[in-house]
């Protein structure tokens, strides 16, 4: 297991570099100018083009895109994301900021889906053709349908503004102090609607997998065995049947980071997601490119996790 944990490991840094270099790419063909967005059109006639372009020359912007690209890259081997184009702020400090409200969000949100998807699963595929079965099937289906914008806003609607239960934005009471219930009220809402899509998924994959594996040989001998079908259930069946729910689990992780940036522009939430579109809007390259590099590597991260929790899940899979 060690062995192959250190080759995956070195298996990410070519993977890691080529994310930066097509995220570099695509950045800085994006339209816009980020000294542009600096300052207004009355401030760019009455300071000139000169002043527009020592500016691209300060920030390096006049630079060849290879050239800037290396710059880049040197500066991340000493552990330096670099600098905002627009504030100056550390980039690393910038993130290391935000980084902890979208963990708890994605957190908060898996929660939710492994937490309704897999049990509810379970008893879709235990009592198939039911009424529970056909009612999950239009709860997975509807939810894999409504976009997030959608569900987050009539979730405010219903909570927020007509039962006026739950806040409607940012991560604690404005001018109260922070408690750890304020604090759960203010991760309800977008925790749900990340969370409902992840147990959509969930739970088709979990009656799927579970239907295929109660129709094999070693369910029928431990049944003829005269086990109680909880324990074949949940002891047998269901053991093998997670191998696909962790894998779909850790291909959704992407997804759930893509989902946050929506999520966070909904209900106001300050996490990286915001940062992220902040940091379009203002054409800060150094800031996304910091963005995107520390959501690939937690991408790829929980990726090697799912590889774990195989192993740990079916002993019979081994690495070696």
């Amino acid at each position: 297991m060690t062995s192959y944990l250190a080759r995956r490991l070195l298996i990410t840094i070519p993977v890691l570099i080529g994310i930066t270099v097509l995220t570099f790419v695509f950045i800085n063909l994006a339209p816009g100018d980020p000294v542009m967005m600096m300052v207004s059109p009355e401030q760019v006639a009455e300071l000139g083009q000169e002043w527009l372009e020592a500016r691209r020359h300060e920030l390096g912007l006049d630079q060849p895109l290879p050239v800037r690209y290396v710059r880049w890259l040197q500066e991340l081997a000493h552990g330096n994301l670099g600098y905002s184009l627009t504030t100056g702020e550390s980039v690393a400090g910038l993130i290391v900021e935000r980084l902890p409200a979208t963990l708890r969000l994605l957190v908060a949100a898996l929660v939710v889906g492994i937490g309704i998807g897999v049990p509810v699963g379970v008893l879709s595929a235990v009592k198939q053709y039911s009424l529970l079965d056909y009612a999950s099937t239009i709860f997975s289906m509807a939810f894999i349908a409504v976009p997030p914008f959608f569900l987050g806003l009539g979730l405010i609607y219903i909570f927020a503004l007509s039962l006026d239960i739950l806040p409607t934005a940012g991560m604690n009471t404005v001018g109260v102090t922070p408690t750890l219930w304020d604090s759960l009220l203010h991760l309800v809402l977008p925790a749900t609607v990340l969370g409902f899509g992840q147990a959509a998924q969930i739970l088709r994959y979990t009656r799927s997998s579970l239907l295929q594996v109660l129709r094999q040989d070693f369910v029928r001998t431990a049944r003829a065995k005269g086990l109680h079908e909880r324990v074949v259930i949940y002891r047998h069946a269901l053991r093998n049947a997670l191998i696909p729910v962790v894998t779909v689990v850790a291909l959704n992780i992407p997804a759930l980071f893509g989902g946050a940036v929506i999520t966070e522009q909904i209900f106001q939430w300050p996490g990286v997601g915001s940062l992220a579109m902040a940091s379009i809007a203002r054409r800060d390259y150094s800031t996304i490119m910091g963005v995107n590099f520390v959501s690939a590597v937690l991408v790829l991260l929980c990726n090697l996790a799912a590889d774990v929790a195989y192993s740990i899940i079916d002993p019979r899979i081994r690495y070696r």
